[in-house]
């Protein structure tokens, strides 16, 4: 992986879209640290539900979770 591009099979615009405009409740496709559109950061772990947030909050992945390997 190069830079901030996340892959699903080699398609690349299915990642982005996965980590765009999640809804409060909606399970965590990718680990990490996800901007709240109300503002301020939250922590989402991979297959765990989204915190709720006032009526319209949207959340987008800010920076994926880094592993060493």
């Amino acid at each position: 992986m190069q830079g901030n591009n996340y892959f699903i099979n080699g398609d690349l615009m299915a990642k982005k879209s996965k980590t765009k405009g999640l809804k409060p409740g909606e399970k965590v496709p990718i680990s990490g640290q996800y901007k709240k559109s109300t503002g301020g950061e939250v922590t989402g772990v991979k297959g765990k539900r989204l915190p709720p947030g006032p009526k319209g909050t949207k959340y987008t992945l800010a920076d994926k979770t880094k592993h060493k390997k």
